[in-house]
């Protein structure tokens, strides 16, 4: 038989497990990578954007 604190700390158990697993990736240091390879393609698209139409300074002699 279940008591009332034996399901609170399974719950709190339940959660910690699905916080520390997101999506199914454990290590903290591969989300790491994800997010940066996400930031830096943002970078350089916002990066290609903001030059799309600038001039080539060589261009120009």
């Amino acid at each position: 038989m279940l008591t009332r604190d034996m399901v609170h700390f399974s719950t709190i158990n339940q959660y910690k497990e699905i916080k520390r697993q997101m999506f199914g990736i454990d290590d903290p240091q591969i989300w790491m990578a994800y997010l940066l390879c996400i930031g830096g393609a943002l970078g350089c698209i916002i990066y290609g954007l903001r030059r799309w139409n600038e001039k080539d300074p060589e261009e120009e002699n």
